[in-house]
């Protein structure tokens, strides 16, 4: 069985909101006292924490970094960089503002809860309903949706 651990009421901080995911467990991880006390713990028996692992990875948009290119040949200053990441559209954005949390339950529905509870449904389609409830946090935050039109021209090119 995985366990999903999120943050709720209790554990919300500054840089993470409730439903944040913060960490995924087998069933042999003990999971309770103090330490979790103030988390929201999700049971997915018939799951692998290594497949939810996986699930979550490919959800996670595509990071680089951007060097910018100069004329001068040497310099004794490092280029100016930039952490970037791919939109859906494959354009290339500036990651202005990385959220502590790359992943989010935030939104996930009662239907979903308990299809993804229910150990007689089949292992790909929880998985599909996990894919369908996690929601990827970089493209919320607008500062995050600016294009670097040189880079994207410069990549376009490079196909």
């Amino acid at each position: 069985m995985a366990k999903i651990v999120c943050i709720d009421t209790g554990t919300v901080r500054t840089g993470c909101e409730i439903g944040d995911i913060v960490a995924v467990h087998d069933d042999d991880v003990l999971l309770d006292g103090s330490g979790y006390s103030g988390f929201k713990i999700y049971d997915f028996p018939g799951l692998k924490a290594a497949d939810v692992r996986s699930k979550m990875a490919a959800k996670l948009p595509e990071t680089s970094k951007a060097y910018k290119a100069s004329s001068i040949e040497w310099s004794l200053f490092t280029p100016e960089e930039k952490e970037v990441w791919k939109d859906d559209a494959g354009n290339w954005c500036d990651l202005a503002s990385r959220p502590k949390y790359g992943l989010t339950l935030f939104a996930i529905t009662e239907a979903q809860k308990t299809s993804l509870a229910d150990s007689k449904s089949d292992e790909i389609n929880r998985l599909l309903t996990l894919d369908s409830a996690l929601t990827e946090k970089i493209h919320l935050d607008s500062s995050n949706l600016i294009a670097i039109a040189a880079l994207n021209k410069t990549a376009a090119s490079e196909i």
